[in-house]
């Protein structure tokens, strides 16, 4: 099913495609900018805005070896949900606000012990200057154990590859970020790509 708005009232099973798709039960796929289903044990909502009745909604505050504060917001279902990110840092004695988006998915060990990998590209604004004419940067898969240590409460941690390009030129040098080393880094075409393995930590609340 494609068209702008999908509208159905009844079982759906198969794909919709839509900007705005709505399915009382879906069994298949969603595709769009905001998703509504009543009912997805055997669907998976994939847009911007995924809304799942009874689905998986979840914020988490992690701080990095480079972010070092991190406000995620999750939503869909667990083996597949959209991220929506805002962070800061600092550099130069100056800050670094990042806004990003995302998406991701759980795997379960048992009840209290999960392990979740998600995926996110962010943007990285330095002194307050948007970066306009130039690329700012940090895309991360994020591998993360989770231990829910009281209901609906999870501590998380685990190790994260990350890709940073910029072509943010700071007293001769490139980015505005403290990358702590790298395993690769290389400059072509006015852009800085570094990439290292890093780490995450946090806690999360599960709505």
């Amino acid at each position: 099913m494609a068209g702008v708005f999908n509208m159905n009232f009844k079982d759906f099973s198969g794909v919709q495609v839509g900007v705005l798709n709505y399915s009382r039960k879906l069994t298949g796929v969603q595709l769009g900018v905001v998703n509504i289903t009543e009912n997805s044990e055997r669907g998976v909502p994939i847009g911007l805005l995924n809304i799942v009745k009874g689905g998986h909604y979840e914020l988490e505050m992690t701080g990095g070896d480079v972010i070092y504060g991190n406000l995620n917001f999750k939503m869909g279902v667990e083996r597949f949900y959209t991220i929506i990110k805002a962070g800061v840092s600092s550099f130069n004695d100056s800050p670094v606000y990042t806004a990003g988006l995302g998406f991701g998915g759980i795997l379960k060990i048992s009840e209290k012990h999960k392990i979740s990998i998600d995926a996110s590209t962010n943007s990285l604004v330095y002194n307050n200057n948007l970066p306009i004419h130039k690329n700012n940067i940090l895309n991360k898969i994020d591998v993360n154990y989770r231990f829910e240590f009281l209901p609906n409460l999870s501590l998380l941690i685990g190790p994260s590859i990350n890709i940073y390009v910029t072509g943010e030129v700071v007293n001769g040098n490139y980015g505005t970020l403290n990358v702590p080393y790298t395993l690769y880094s290389a400059v072509s075409s006015g852009n800085s790509t570094s990439i290292w393995i890093g780490a995450n930590a946090g806690i999360s609340y599960k709505f």
